[in-house]
């Protein structure tokens, strides 16, 4: 699963970076939490991980 782009710029602050690793820092850290710890609604309130965890389970 991908982060939306909605999300992505509605939800990690836009700012500018010292160095473009510090850029790739915050993007991954943000990806982390989207895929671990969000709750999607659309997702019946599971985070990305718990989702597709649950789908593979069932089968």
């Amino acid at each position: 699963m991908e982060v939306a782009d909605a999300s992505f710029k509605r939800e990690l602050e836009m700012t500018e970076y010292d160095t473009v690793a510090a850029a790739r820092t915050t993007v991954a850290e943000y990806v982390r939490y989207y895929r671990f710890e969000r709750k999607h609604s659309s997702l019946g309130h599971l985070t990305p991980y718990q989702f597709e965890t649950q789908d593979q389970a069932k089968l």
